[in-house]
């Protein structure tokens, strides 16, 4: 599973729907727009709603980086067992994806609140 995270400070909701859009088009499996500003959240969220697909909407997120903690944190049954086939380039693939433990989960979640803390830190000294 691959997850791009988005953080908006200063951007329009028009871009960050562009941001999200390239994420997406680039075969990530979960994109989230992060901001700590719910109102920017939510016109994000309307215009995602009006203009992307719904296979495309199920595979967004909206949150502020609190919620955000909440939201890594969950487990996703699905990558527990998850298994497919496929071809590529006339090869048969098959893609085998494994849940991670508890200890490795927190580590993650470490990880991902660092770097939102940074990268939150860096834009408001801009």
């Amino acid at each position: 599973m691959s997850l791009a995270c988005e953080i908006s400070i200063t951007s329009t909701p028009e871009q960050e729907l562009e941001n999200l859009e390239k994420c997406l088009a680039a075969g990530l499996s979960r994109v989230v727009t992060v901001s700590p500003d719910r109102r920017l959240l939510k016109r994000v969220e309307t215009l995602a709603k009006e203009r992307l697909a719904s296979r495309l909407l199920d595979r967004t997120s909206f949150a502020t980086p609190e919620d955000l903690l909440v939201l890594i944190a969950q487990p996703d049954a699905s990558v527990s067992t998850q298994q497919s086939e496929g071809t590529v380039l006339g090869y048969k693939v098959t893609t085998k994806l494994k849940g991670v433990g508890l200890s490795e989960q927190q580590t993650k979640t470490r990880t991902v609140a660092e770097t939102i803390v940074r990268a939150l830190k860096r834009l408001g000294r801009s």
